[in-house]
């Protein structure tokens, strides 16, 4: 009898009890019925698989798109075996350190001075993210200064060196008006031999992406052409 009445307490006061709690919606017998088993197949026909694993990605682009914005703009960067001495130690920290956040930049993107500022702004982003927030951002590691010390004399060994505009062969050529015009909006004019002929259609284009990347002007496939041009005909063959 007393076990009989305490059911019945209890079934009385349990709905009340759990109505208190945030997010319960009581159920009716015929909702009951057509609800989903927690012993289902926990597939796509509800939902809840498909929920949680495109959280989880989407958490994970997140992460991915606020280093890179932390980082600078999104730039298209270079193959690491297309890097300048890509087996010596200065390489391998590029690759190792600077791809962590972004795409891997060419060290002919910046000048010796320029990339004394990058290489710092860098370092001290790393240490804001190192061992912070969340565990896809835990796996971000800072070059020791011994590390940003060969890191930086090999990115300066292969900086961008200014050439003198008045220097360029057929200095007055549409092609180099818009060699000079264009390119030294984002940078120093590089010299014309700093690639072969084969390679300067590939760096121009990549070179264009990046412009689009962080608002400059479009080029014209028209402009884009005239400076390949004139560069492979004055480049290093």
């Amino acid at each position: 009898m007393k076990r009989s009445h305490a059911r019945l307490a209890l079934a009385l006061i349990l709905p009340a009890v759990m109505a208190s709690f945030p997010g319960f919606l009581p159920v009716s017998r015929s909702e009951e019925s057509s609800a989903p088993s927690a012993f289902s197949n926990p597939g796509p026909s509800n939902g809840m698989t498909a929920q949680m694993m495109g959280q989880g990605m989407k958490h994970r682009d997140q992460q991915r798109n606020m280093r890179e914005r932390m980082m600078g703009a999104k730039v298209p960067g270079i193959p690491p075996d297309q890097l300048p001495d890509p087996a010596s130690t200065g390489a391998g920290f590029l690759i190792r350190f600077c791809s962590q956040c972004h795409n891997l930049p060419s060290p002919s993107t910046h000048s010796a001075r320029e990339w004394v500022e990058v290489v710092d702004r860098m370092d001290h982003h790393m240490a804001m993210m190192e061992g912070r927030g969340h565990r896809e951002m835990k796996r971000i590691t800072r070059p020791t200064p011994d590390e940003k010390t060969v890191l930086l004399a090999y990115l300066q060994t292969h900086a961008l060196i200014n050439f003198n505009a008045d220097s360029l062969p057929d200095s007055e050529s549409p092609g180099a008006r818009q060699f000079k015009k264009i390119c030294t909006q984002c940078h120093l004019l590089p010299d014309p031999k700093l690639h072969t002929s084969e390679e300067w259609g590939g760096v121009v284009e990549r070179m264009r992406m990046n412009m689009r990347v962080i608002g400059k002007p479009a080029i014209s496939d028209q402009e884009r052409d005239g400076i390949v041009s004139y560069l492979q005909s004055v480049s290093q063959k």
